[in-house]
């Protein structure tokens, strides 16, 4: 079963995270969403087996280790793969990829590659055209 905080699941079962119009559907494998800010899926986006998008974290300086919260957003046709881990704020751009075991803690430009920790960027993309499926 998929573990999110603020899930909702539909009739059949499956995990359904919503946000702007969007939905992440998750069946089998664990996705984990701490999502105490939102999460912003865009269209076409994959969140592979495991991946931890995490929206808050807790401020190491105060004496109180005050909670922040900040949204996460992860652009049209981005793919976050297995066990990635995404931090609180991160803006993924159109089209990045994510690599298996990642640790991203900064905005992703569009159409890149990271993979790593923290996540280095590995190669560009070249923008898809949907049209023709080609790259």
């Amino acid at each position: 079963m998929a573990t999110a905080w603020m899930k909702r699941r539909s009739r059949s079962g499956r995990l359904k995270v919503r946000a702007r119009r969007c939905t992440f559907l998750v069946t089998k494998h664990d996705v984990d969403c701490y999502s105490v800010a939102p999460v912003k899926p865009g269209a076409q986006v994959i969140v592979s087996r495991y991946a931890f998008l995490c929206t808050a974290s807790h401020d190491y300086t105060g004496p109180d280790f005050r909670l922040i919260m900040k949204a996460i957003e992860v652009g049209d046709y981005a793919w976050v793969g297995a066990r990635a881990f995404i931090g609180p704020g991160v803006r993924i751009g159109e089209g990045a990829v994510i690599g298996a075991t990642a640790s991203v803690y900064h905005d992703l430009p569009e159409w890149t590659v990271v993979a790593g920790n923290p996540a280095r960027l590995i190669r560009r993309r070249v923008k898809a055209s949907w049209e023709t499926g080609s790259e």
